[in-house]
């Protein structure tokens, strides 16, 4: 049975050494608890020996994770006292005046009655009074905390008094009290360095530079408050100009407050916690933090586990009770000396909780939910996925609005009923304290109150409207037809183009383009309703392609507005459907210009000029170490842009080119260098595969720009790096780089010095021993297939019984291995083939494999060794095995012998073609065989040429009457020229000297086919090899690159991984002797005259060596060719022409769009000449 305690025992155990605490009649013990209290082990410790029901009731909520917690913890239950008031009892206003002269307010709740109930803003006054806790009334430590700026809110006529004389009958003592000690007498008479205001004027009078304690403006209209009078809109209107000065002052200091402590919020663990002081802070504040550092340094904090080091600055007070957390009134913390009990507590607690330690103010607010008990609300979510972009962009309303009105969508879009807005306050202030314990002040809640008002009210303007708006478009928009619909386009271009006729500068597509433009517009308003999260993505990735395509954003608004006009004229009466739609293309209008505005950039600007120089100075504006991000990633939100991918995309192949060679520069001051190589890689690892497939000319920029040469020789051999790690390997994978060159067939490229590095890298590496071992089964089987088709069944031995039994041996061999792993083999690919689709095209798809040459060779093998095996003469002697031992000789092997042995022919023929993919260990071999297939196209032609002409002229001589045999006949006829031709042919000529006409016609044959086609052959053999001479090496790589691919994709995992390891990418290569340079490279030394140079590639800069400076202004022999043509071109025109150009610049310069990039052209390189 539980123990039952008086209230009187319970006040005894106040201390760090025996605690208990009282909630809702149940006495804790949480001595033990105290130093794993996520709260606070303070909070404990000052409510400790009281009943702590309304504090625990707002710090936990309902949550079953808290009350599984308390459980443990739980000793006994609290005495009823009769003579006492009963916790939490209520008092009316009445009753209480009845007693006003008793000395407490226990004598006063004596009097008893079922009077009405007030407010505490309400006491005094005359109005219907409203609850109000007795146990508040007159307390030594008040419980119930209210809001500052809502004290004195009401009516002029209301006194206001200190909390601590409420319901007393004597005057107040004093009106003067510090902002956080309301409620708390006897703070008032210490000595305290915090800012004092009068009671009376709590309501009517900023706080110093910071106002109230919301950030409200006390003297603007709050049209969302209904207890407070409306004022006259014009002096509003004229006391609102009076103060704007004043607001925005204040709104400055807010935001700072806002965004130094969000960072600091944010931050990781292990980085210090420190806050800059802003320049508004004032000097209490400084004081303060520097007592909490030196208490800090004086006595160190012991080593402890994560979440005992962090649960002394986590605090879950609610946003209603708010307590300053200053270390001088605190007491201290008694240390566990038993660290295994504390660390067996602190797990218990981590594993009710079911999380980790919090280390980011997400998982801190979640956490803190989750106490309060509304974690499971989905909506909280959504906000705190807005939450970084809405503190961010505080300053500017008009994106604090959008990212609000974006927010109500999806939390309408969340909640099926009504979302509790305060809620998130709570855990947001809750979460901000325990993440700053030592920074946070009231400065701090003013500026997070004040934040959280703004975005309410923004919220609560539009939260529940689109649940009407989205059915009222849909079914408005479901009513036109096609045909209206279209006239409704056409309406909207014909009033767009006479508001805004520039316009027409941007719209000039075809009226099929402009439709489906415009149909695409009018659908976004209700995707953006049915799924906000996707459609603002889509028109975030909208707006950055809008800024590739150089649309002014002042045209935007204009075109929305047009479609607003016609729909209205459309659908008269159907307010709700126009409002719903008035406000989603504007929310998408304001989307897109944002976006255009932020990612119309310097850079994006010189890319649509499709200029180098233009670019070039664009990029010198950059910080040194941002200038790679500025040509790789424009982030607009959750959105980007690449300027090189959009530069490339879009054609501008000289702007790229510019970027690429700007990214694969290498810079350096004394400190560190700047190689924009991993940038360009980490942003783009597809880079190579994007060149090959639209901007092959940009290739060579590239893979020179990884290339580093040392202008110093030493004994002859030069230093080189080659920065190829991003070429090899990707992911811990193999990079798709050398198959994309493969695959572009360019033997410029694939002869690159870059490229053969990396291909003989991966060839030494991994490649050529893999290579050498899936040949050793083939030239196994050659070797066997040779012996048992060609050597064995020909020498005098035949016959003998050993003999025989080796042949057949050797044929089992050849069907059970070699035809088996050929089956294999391609059963795998052909399977793999169809399975992923790649085949070809058409009735009767084939796999795209066996376009190569190898591939058809090895299956038209394995089609061969599969007839052979079906028709082996051995097989059909079967029978004789046991008479003669395996033979090939019987009857029934007499009918295949002669088909057998011209597929052993055929099949011998193909192994040795086969065999020729060897020569890729020497590329001047493989070339030379490249060369011979080259050239055997040639020969088909003539082989072509040939065979017309022998049918020709045997068919005409055959049909002559002569006596000549070797000519009667049209194969004799076709034969003899065929010998003719080649010259092997063993008559004579006088024999057809009786003869003339069969004469005539050899000549005449001789004399085309010896004489006309096989010199044409020769000659034009010799044009093909000289073609095909220069390439030949390249056309070898390009062979040897292919057969490197292949084998990278069978290579296994771990094996790639130790050939990466044994390159070393992480080690630091020097440039010069002493001068340890980048990584992720290979060095070699090449001969010292093979690639002469005496210029460093280095760009080197002294000076300040500031990742935040620019580099120093350089200028290359293309700018400086182009200053000097404006100049000559300046000096070759006269006065007056220069006069007329300007003045006809400057009025086309408000004309066009087009006038205006001219003349800012002109400008520019005019500018670029002086």
């Amino acid at each position: 049975m539980p123990r039952t305690f008086s209230a009187s025992e319970v006040a005894e155990h106040n201390s760090a050494a025996s605690l208990w605490v009282v909630i809702n009649s149940n006495v804790y013990d949480v001595t033990e608890f105290r130093s794993m209290h996520p709260g606070g082990e303070e909070l404990l410790l000052e409510y400790g020996g009281q009943d702590a029901s309304f504090e625990a009731q707002l710090g936990h909520g309902t949550s079953r994770k808290a009350r599984s917690l308390m459980s443990r913890y739980l000793i006994g239950t609290l005495a009823e006292e009769p003579q006492q008031i009963p916790v939490k009892s209520i008092i009316s206003l009445e009753d209480m005046a009845a007693a006003h002269d008793a000395a407490s307010a226990p004598a006063a709740a004596a009097v008893g009655g079922g009077g009405k109930m007030v407010d505490l803003e309400n006491l005094g006054s005359t109005e219907a009074p409203k609850n109000v806790a007795l146990d508040d009334l007159g307390s030594v430590v008040p419980k119930k905390a209210i809001a500052l700026d809502d004290l004195g809110s009401a009516a002029p006529k209301i006194k206001v008094v200190a909390l601590d004389d409420l319901g007393t009958a004597a005057a107040p003592k004093g009106n003067t009290v510090a902002l956080e000690e309301l409620g708390k007498p006897g703070k008032s008479e210490k000595k305290s360095n915090k800012k004092a205001t009068n009671l009376e004027d709590l309501g009517n009078v900023d706080l110093p530079s910071y106002g109230t304690r919301t950030g409200r403006n006390p003297h603007r209209k709050l049209t969302n408050e209904k207890n407070i009078e409306e004022e006259d809109p014009k002096a509003e209107e004229v006391q609102e100009v009076e103060k704007v000065e004043e607001v925005d002052d204040e709104t400055k200091g807010l935001v700072k407050i806002l965004l130094a402590s969000w960072a600091l919020a944010n931050k990781q663990e292990d980085q210090p916690e420190a806050v800059k002081v802003s320049e508004g802070e004032n000097e209490d504040q400084e004081e303060s933090e520097e007592e909490i550092m030196e208490a800090n340094e004086v006595e160190p904090e012991k080593k402890k586990s994560r979440w005992a080091r962090l649960s002394p600055k986590i605090n879950l007070r609610s946003s209603f009770e708010w307590r300053t957390g200053a270390s001088n009134e605190k007491k201290a913390a008694t240390p566990n000396d038993d660290d295994t009990v504390q660390e067996d507590k602190e797990e218990t607690v981590q594993a009710l909780l079911g999380s980790q330690v919090p280390k980011s103010y997400t998982e801190m607010f979640e956490f803190n939910a989750t106490v309060m008990g509304f974690g499971r609300h989905r909506w909280l979510g959504e906000v705190n996925r807005s939450f970084n972009d809405i503190v961010t962009n505080a300053a500017n309303r008009g994106r604090l609005q959008e990212e609000t009105e974006v927010l109500a969508l999806r939390i309408c879009k969340t909640v099926e009923g009504e979302a509790t807005l305060s809620m998130y306050k709570s855990a947001m202030l809750a979460a901000l304290r325990s993440m700053l314990p030592k920074t946070w002040d009231p400065q701090h809640e003013t500026a997070w109150n004040w934040l959280w008002d703004a975005i309410d009210k923004n919220l609560r303007n539009i939260l529940y409207k689109p649940r009407s708006w989205q059915p009222a478009l849909l079914r408005l928009m479901s009513r036109f037809s096609d045909k209206e619909k279209e006239a409704m386009r056409d309406e909207v271009y014909v009033r767009f183009f006479q508001v805004a006729p520039q316009g027409q500068d941007f719209f000039k597509q075809s009226n099929t383009r402009l439709h489906f433009i415009a149909t695409r517009a009018m659908d976004m308003t209700s995707e953006l309703f049915n799924d906000p999260w996707e459609m603002t993505e889509q028109i975030s990735a909208l707006g950055l392609r809008h800024v590739g395509y150089g649309i002014p954003t002042h045209l935007i608004e204009p075109f929305a507005n047009c479609f607003v006009e016609v729909l209205r004229e459309n659908a008269p009466g159907e307010e709700t459907a126009l409002e719903g739609f008035q406000w989603s293309i504007g929310l998408v209008a304001k989307i897109l210009i944002r976006v255009i505005q932020e990612g119309s950039t310097i850079v994006m600007k010189a890319i649509n000029a499709n200029s180098a120089l233009q670019l070039r100075k664009a990029v010198a504006l950059a910080p040194r170490g941002e200038r790679a991000q500025w040509l790789l990633c424009i982030q607009v939100g959750t959105q980007n842009i690449s300027p090189l991918f959009w530069s490339i995309e879009s054609g501008s192949l000289e702007a790229a080119r510019a970027m690429i060679q700007d990214l694969l520069t290498i810079r350096a001051d004394r400190d560190r260098y700047y190689y924009g190589v991993d940038a360009l890689f980490q942003a783009h690892p597809d880079i190579v595969e994007i060149l090959c497939a639209k901007a092959q000319q940009l290739l060579s920029t590239l893979l020179d720009g990884l290339v580093w040469r040392s202008k110093r020789t030493i004994n002859s051999w030069r230093r080189v790096n080659f920065y190829v790690k991003h070429l090899v390997v990707r992911d811990g994978k193999f990079a798709g780089a050398l198959n994309a060159i493969c695959v572009s067939n360019d033997v410029k490229i694939i002869s690159n010095q870059v490229v053969v590095l990396l291909s003989d890298t991966l060839w030494a590496g991994v490649v050529r021993r893999q290579f050498i071992l899936s040949k050793v089964g083939f030239l196994f089987s050659l070797m066997v297939f040779m012996l048992s088709e060609a050597i064995l069944p020909k020498i005098a031995s035949a016959d003998e019984l050993n003999i025989r039994i080796t042949v057949f041996a050797g044929r089992i061999i050849n069907y059970g291995f070699s035809m088996l792993r050929l089956l294999i083999f391609h059963g795998k690919r052909i399977f793999k083939a169809y399975k992923t689709g790649a085949v070809t095209p058409g009735r009767c798809p084939l796999p795209l494999y066996l376009k190569d040459e190898d591939a058809k060779m090895g299956i038209c093998l394995l089609f061969l060794l599969m007839a052979m095996c079906a028709g082996e003469p051995m097989f059909y002697c079967l029978h004789q095995i046991p008479i003669t031992g395996p033979t090939e000789r019987c009857k029934e092997a007499e009918s295949v012998m002669q088909l057998y042995i011209i597929l052993a022919m055929a099949a011998m023929v193909l192994h040795w073609l086969l065999v020729i993919n060897l020569s890729v260990f020497a590329t001047k071999l493989a070339a030379f065989v490249l060369v011979i297939r080259e050239v055997f196209g040639e020969v088909g032609k003539f082989m072509v040429a040939i065979i017309f002409i022998l049918v020709t002229f045997s068919s005409a001589i055959a049909s002559l009457r002569h006596e000549v045999a070797e000519f009667r006949t049209l194969p004799k006829a076709a034969n003899c020229l065929f010998a003719t031709t080649v010259g092997i042919y063993e008559g004579d000529y006088r024999e057809m000297l009786h003869q003339p006409a069969l004469l005539a016609a050899v000549f005449m044959f001789i004399t085309v086919s010896a004489i006309l086609l096989i010199n044409l052959l020769i000659a034009q053999l010799n044009c093909s090899y000289d073609y095909v001479y220069g390439d030949m090496v390249g056309f070898a790589r390009l062979a040897r690159g292919r057969l490197i691919v292949d084998s990278m994709v069978a290579c296994p995992p771990t094996r790639f991984v130790k050939f990466v390891a044994s390159l070393r990418f992480d080690q630091l290569l020097e440039f010069d002797e002493g001068d340890v340079g980048l990584g992720g490279g290979i060095q070699i030394k090449e001969p010292a005259n093979q690639n002469p140079t005496s210029d460093d590639i280095i760009q080197r800069f002294g000076g300040t060596s500031s990742p935040d400076m620019q580099w120093p202004e350089e200028e290359n022999e293309s700018d400086r060719y182009a200053r000097i043509k404006a100049l000559i071109m300046q000096l070759r025109k006269g006065p007056e022409e220069k006069f007329s150009k300007h003045s006809s610049a400057g009025t086309g310069n408000g004309t066009s769009a087009s006038g205006h990039t001219t003349s800012q052209q002109e400008g520019d390189e005019s500018s670029s000449s002086h």
